[in-house]
């Protein structure tokens, strides 16, 4: 069982570095799309016909305004689950040395808050090994 548990955290670990680049990726490229430039070219598309949407009679100032908030707002979202998913890395890594509840519970939250599931298998498996070895020194101790 602590072969699978150490596999999983550095499976997790590995997943959670290529999500922080994913989630930054995306995130940029969000942000980017909130820019001046983007709600420029957005704003000329809908003047000139190019661009249809199903909103009509809305002035075409607001549904650029909507559009740079709403594409604000996701790259932000993307950035701090870039965020979750540096912290899930390192604790990742970190439970793979220390392998205490604790430490354990991190990465099950971490890992749910990154979306990388492995990391929250394997912080489940962390606890039962360490409730296991608690037992059994607990038990030692009593002999």
């Amino acid at each position: 069982m602590k072969k699978a548990t150490n596999i999983l955290f550095l499976v997790g670990g590995i997943v959670s570095a290529v999500m922080i680049f994913v989630y930054l990726l995306v995130g940029v490229i969000y942000i980017l799309g909130a820019s001046p430039v983007f709600c420029d070219m957005v704003t000329e598309m809908l003047e000139n016909g190019q661009l249809h949407t199903s909103l009509e009679g809305v002035p075409v100032e607001e549904i650029v305004s909507y559009l740079q908030a709403t594409f604000l707002v996701i790259g932000v979202c993307f950035m701090v689950l870039a965020c979750f998913a540096a912290v899930n890395c390192v604790m990742s890594f970190i439970a793979r040395k220390k392998q205490s509840k604790a430490v354990c519970v991190l990465n099950i939250v971490f890992g749910v808050l990154s979306s990388v599931l492995v990391n929250t298998v394997g912080g489940v498996f962390g606890i039962i090994l360490a409730s296991r070895q608690e037992n059994s020194s607990s038990r030692e101790l009593t002999e």
